[in-house]
């Protein structure tokens, strides 16, 4: 049988499907829809309704017989187009508070209400300030978007997505470092602890469900920004972890034990640094996290804000360099399917 496909709130038929009706599944038909909604991909969560008209109540397709019969009184009422829509259960990471992630990760309140999450500090940072020529250019073109901006923006007091439009420029210039391996993505992320869009992604070039790291831009609200990021990151190694168990079922060298990804919350002037890790073998989780020193202060002189600026400049690409050591060997000779 062949129907077209309209998921609201769409009203065009996002894809073609042909399905024998006798033995189609719900995972079929999951499968041919995120070719067209990849943030889906990977969702053990997501929810199919099924909608007899476009505006009319829905049915949910619990399992496979469900599918079965929605489908063959299609056929029988010569309906060619099947309306459903893709829903999750799970909240929206905008909707984790820093109280929410606490309570669930079993974190502890800071007394210092500067420091959102009482973590171990992310130590071992360093600095790799450009070496080659290219290099050296990529930062200098930076510098010279970083004060365009600010010339013409009033960068002080600026919301959120002007924050974001300058976060932009230091994560399109660290990416360009190793824009070889990694790329630079805005996204959608649904699975088990949240869904929702993240504003930055650097994933493996090779695959787009290999995600090395998240950026999250908020005005002030850091405590709000780390809580989304610990979820986003925690969802993102997930996702590895099972690219990860797919090497050794296909008798690879041995992975790594503990897998890494991190993430950063920018305010555009202040940076945090958070790295998660998880063991493997016994299926420990461990954060760390800090933030950068210096704070970037757009509207004073602008050969401060030019050290400030080489300064979180070269510890974004110390930070990029350790997401594409994240690229396992075995990743590295072959790309994952």
């Amino acid at each position: 049988m062949g129907i077209g496909i309209v998921v609201k709130s769409e009203r065009k038929v996002a894809c073609s499907w042909f399905a024998v009706i006798d033995t189609v599944t719900v995972g079929d038909l999951k499968k041919a829809l995120v070719q067209y909604y990849p943030q889906y991909n990977h969702d053990e969560y997501v929810e199919l309704h099924f909608y007899k008209t476009y505006t009319g109540p829905s049915e949910t397709i619990r399992d496979d017989e469900d599918l079965r019969r929605i489908l063959m009184v299609s056929k029988m009422q010569s309906m060619n187009k099947l309306v459903i829509s893709l829903d999750t259960p799970t909240k929206s990471f905008s909707a984790w508070t820093f109280k929410d992630v606490c309570a669930e990760y079993n974190l502890s309140v800071s007394s210092d209400l500067q420091i959102p999450v009482v973590l171990p500090p992310f130590t071992g940072i360093q600095a790799a300030p450009p070496e080659s020529d290219s290099q050296k250019t990529i930062q200098e073109q930076l510098l010279h978007e970083i004060k365009s901006r600010a010339h013409v923006m009033k960068l002080t007091f600026a919301n959120q997505a002007i924050r974001s439009m300058v976060v932009a420029s230091f994560m399109v210039a660290a990416t360009r470092l190793f824009e070889d391996d990694l790329y630079l993505a805005t996204r959608n992320l649904s699975g088990g602890r949240g869904n929702g869009p993240v504003e930055f992604s650097v994933p493996w070039r090779s695959t787009y469900d290999y995600t090395l790291g998240v950026t999250g831009v908020k005005k002030d609200d850091f405590d709000h920004g780390v809580a989304q990021n610990i979820v986003q990151l925690e969802f993102v190694l997930t996702l590895r972890k099972r690219k990860r168990e797919r090497y050794e079922i296909e008798g690879e060298e041995e992975p790594l034990n503990k897998l890494k990804s991190y993430g950063t919350v920018a305010a555009a002037s202040q940076w945090m640094f958070i790295e998660y890790i998880t063991d493997v073998e016994n299926g420990t989780v461990a954060y760390r996290m800090t933030e950068l020193r210096r704070t970037l202060n757009y509207g004073g002189n602008w050969e401060d804000v030019e050290v400030n600026v080489k300064f979180v400049f070269a510890r974004l690409a110390w930070l990029w360099s350790q997401m594409r050591d994240e690229i396992l060997a075995p990743c590295k000779r072959k790309t994952i399917v």
